[in-house]
């Protein structure tokens, strides 16, 4: 384009946005000898390029006769050329965590309707007894199972179509160059895992780094040095503690939940720019990011449209990145998109004067008092975040209203009690948090960290604390 300045014409070259039909289109428009992805292999580094990564896509066998496939998501790089290679062959995949317990596994293996697994050989033998015994149909599809904090949860549908088109939005909204190299270690079975962590590598042609899981974060950024991670805030909180970030690291995308504010000002004053993008399973992940001071100040991508409904509701349109529906439940899917077409996230929020999305919260998140007043279980867990910053717990209520504290402890300590009664001295009565509730056992999370509310009875926890 011709730009007038100063009297004199500059000649801007801009650079054509790519647009892509299917993933193995991606993947050959890059360059062959470029490294697509690094990962510790019998203790080594091992490089694929994006030539081999092709070539092993090729060579993987299909069992053609079947329909729809299981694969475990590990954040193994055959995990990967597993999945690449059945949506290939126009199969139904479905991504499942193997974060989940034995009878989640199960139940979602059934819910897809899939007629044979791939994984590790353990898997495999493990769970090829409950794949369906019902008429499968052919379906060129996958499907994503929404995070289920508040309830179980749902597989939704979505195409290789619909996936692009986001990984196209999260490149508009967060550009990455070629110096690049992104830390992946989110599983591929979340949607936000895997558009903003490995398709958005892929599509900028630079390394997607492996990493072994949560619990190797820090080694592997001492390993490899990566510019770019992507993170839930569960992480990002673990990492805030040890603030041992390696030097290179420029970016933290920080999504699938809210974060809290203290954790993203501390790391932007390490000098680590911290983004935090708003997006739905149902929406094929993001399509909201922040891009100025405000980390919780987000544009919404103009391939979106989003309104605010009644109590706040946030309601979302776009058919380039819609699901096509939760699998083989019409009743569900047409429940949650009003006459206009707009869907109904569940998510509270709003927009500010400039324009920016702010996301309050799920409207399921909050707590409602006898008095009528609506608290949020996370304003309990900022206000005693510096106090308590390696104790993980949520505040919930009991049938009679109270508010309860389950705490990730397997026995009542001090400390806790004080930071709770120091906290409840500047609360109006009936805000207080009235009893401490503490479980031996981990908090039940879904595969990106979140603390699932719903498959906790606050009645039944052990080594009840009386009230404080």
């Amino acid at each position: 384009m011709l730009k007038h300045l100063n009297g004199a014409i500059l000649l801007l070259v801009m650079e054509e946005k790519k647009t892509y039909k299917t993933f193995m289109e991606l993947l050959l428009d890059k360059d062959p000898n470029a490294i697509a992805f690094k990962f510790l292999e019998n203790d080594e580094i091992r490089k694929v390029t994006y030539g081999e990564f092709v070539r092993d896509i090729y060579r993987y066998s299909i069992r053609r006769g079947k329909k729809a496939v299981g694969i475990i998501s590990n954040g193994s790089y055959k995990g990967i050329i597993a999945l690449f290679a059945y949506v290939k062959a126009r199969k139904r995949v479905a991504i499942i965590s193997e974060a989940n317990d034995r009878q989640t596994i199960i139940r979602q293996l059934r819910e897809a309707k899939v007629d044979h697994v791939r994984g590790t050989f353990q898997f495999v033998i493990d769970y090829t007894p409950y794949l369906t015994t019902e008429e499968v149909k052919e379906g060129h599809e996958l499907v994503f199972f929404t995070a289920a904090t508040t309830g179980p949860a749902k597989p939704v549908v979505l195409t290789e179509a619909s996936l692009l088109a986001a990984v196209s939005i999260a490149a508009d909204l967060c550009p990455l160059n070629k110096k690049d190299s992104i830390l992946f270690e989110l599983l591929t079975s979340h949607c936000f895992g895997f558009v903003d962590g490995l398709l958005l590598g892929l599509y900028f042609g630079i390394p997607v780094i492996l990493g072994r899981g949560y619990g190797y974060v820090q080694l592997d950024m001492e390993v490899f040095h990566p510019t770019v991670m992507p993170l839930p805030p569960y992480l990002a909180e673990n990492l805030f503690g040890a603030k041992r970030f390696n030097k290179e690291l420029r970016l933290i995308m920080i999504g699938a939940d809210a974060c809290s504010s203290i954790i993203t000002n501390d790391i932007k004053d390490m000098g680590i720019r911290v983004v935090n993008g708003y997006g739905l399973t149902e929406f094929s992940s993001g399509f909201a990011l922040s891009n100025g001071d405000d980390p919780f100040a987000m544009k919404v991508h103009e391939d979106v449209e989003v309104k605010i409904g009644e109590q706040n509701e946030i309601l979302i349109r776009s058919n380039k990145i819609f699901m096509q529906g939760y699998f083989e439940n019409e009743e569900l899917t047409a429940s949650k998109i009003d006459e206009e077409g707009f869907f109904h996230s569940g998510d509270r929020g709003f927009f500010d004067e400039a324009g920016y999305l702010h996301v309050l919260g799920r409207l399921d998140d909050f707590i409602e008092l006898p008095s009528g007043r609506r608290v949020l279980s996370r304003d309990y867990e900022a206000a005693l975040f510096h106090r308590l910053i390696s104790v993980p717990f949520f505040v919930t209520k009991n049938k009679a209203g109270e508010l309860v504290m389950i705490v990730e402890l397997p026995s009542p300590e001090l400390r806790i009690e004080k930071a709770v009664e120091r906290m409840n001295n500047g609360l109006p009565e009936g805000e207080r948090i009235s009893y401490i509730r503490f479980m031996p056992l981990p908090l039940p999370r879904n595969q990106v960290g979140r603390i699932m509310t719903w498959a906790i009875n606050p009645e039944k926890q052990e080594n009840i604390q009386e009230n404080i």
